[in-house]
C-alpha cells in the first residue's frame, strides 16, 4: 500500500480516538487489503474503498469500547474477556475490536461457509491467538460446548430485530453480561424496536441499559470536524442480562 495511503488510515483512527501501534496498523491494512481481493469473489462487504471500510466498518466496529461498562469489564477481565460474534460476516465487530484489544477471546459465527472460510484465513494471517470461527447458525450454539460456556459480551450487527435474535443471543451471555447490537436505524425506529421486544428480553433476564451513540449523532460538531470524524452510522444498543 502506497506511503500516502498508509497515512490516510492511520489519520482516520487517530482522529477518531484511536491510537494504533506499528503492529496494529499493519494488521488493519492488510485486513483492508484482503477484504478487498475476497470482495471480488465472495460478497462480504458492498464497502470496497478505502476511506469506506475504515469508516463504516473498522472504525464503527471500534465503538463499542467507548461503553462505560465494557470498559470496565476489559479491566476486571485482564486475562480475557470473551465475546461471541454473531452472524460476524466480514468479521465485523469482531475481528477489529480483536486487533486493537488482543486480549479479548473471539468466536466468531458465521453460517455462511464462504464468509466463514475468509474469518478463518484472515485470522490466521493476523496471527491472531484465542480466536475460533464456529460456521453454524447461532440458534444452534447455546446447547453446544461454546454456548454452555457462555460470553462476557455477545455481538450482533445489523442482524435480526431485537425480539428474533434475543431468543439466541442472550442464553449465551453470562449474568451480568451484555448483548450489545448494533443498529442503523434512527433513534426512534429503535426505540420502537425495544419496545416490541420487551417482553422477550424479560423472559430472558434482560434489560435494555440505554442506546448509545458517539457526540457525532448530535449535531453539536461542525460540518468539516464531522467529516472527519464520523466513525459510521450504528447506534449501540446495550442490554444487561441479569440472571
Amino acid at each position: 500500500m502506497q506511503s500516502e495511503s498508509r497515512s490516510r488510515i492511520e489519520t482516520l483512527f487517530c482522529k477518531s480516538g484511536f491510537q494504533l501501534s506499528s503492529r496494529q496498523l499493519d494488521q488493519f491494512i492488510y485486513y483492508l487489503q484482503q477484504l478487498q481481493i475476497w470482495n471480488r469473489k465472495i460478497n462480504l462487504t458492498r464497502i470496497d474503498d478505502v476511506d469506506g471500510i475504515v469508516r463504516k466498518h473498522f472504525l464503527d466496529s471500534l465503538q463499542l469500547l467507548e461503553l462505560e461498562s465494557v470498559q470496565a469489564m476489559l479491566v476486571d477481565r485482564q486475562s480475557g474477556c470473551r465475546l461471541i460474534d454473531i452472524g460476524s460476516g466480514a468479521g465485523f465487530p469482531g475481528l477489529p475490536l480483536k486487533i486493537y484489544r488482543p486480549q479479548i477471546e473471539l468466536v466468531l459465527v458465521e453460517s455462511v461457509i464462504k464468509k466463514a472460510s475468509f474469518l478463518q484465513y484472515i485470522s490466521a494471517q493476523l496471527s491472531l491467538s484465542a480466536v475460533q470461527v464456529i460456521a453454524e447458525r447461532a440458534k444452534h450454539l447455546s446447547g453446544s460446548a461454546q454456548g454452555q460456556h457462555g460470553a462476557d459480551l455477545v455481538v450482533t450487527r445489523y442482524v435480526a430485530s431485537l425480539q428474533a435474535s434475543a431468543i439466541y443471543c442472550l442464553p449465551l451471555v453470562k449474568s451480568d453480561g451484555r448483548w450489545i447490537a448494533y443498529k442503523s436505524g434512527q433513534v426512534d425506529d429503535i426505540r420502537q424496536e425495544i419496545y416490541q421486544a420487551e417482553s422477550v428480553l424479560s423472559a430472558l433476564g434482560a434489560k435494555v441499559v440505554q442506546i448509545w451513540e458517539r457526540p457525532e449523532h448530535t449535531g453539536n460538531r461542525s460540518k468539516q470536524d464531522k467529516s472527519e470524524r464520523l466513525l459510521g452510522y450504528s447506534r449501540l444498543v446495550e442490554i444487561r442480562r441479569y440472571n
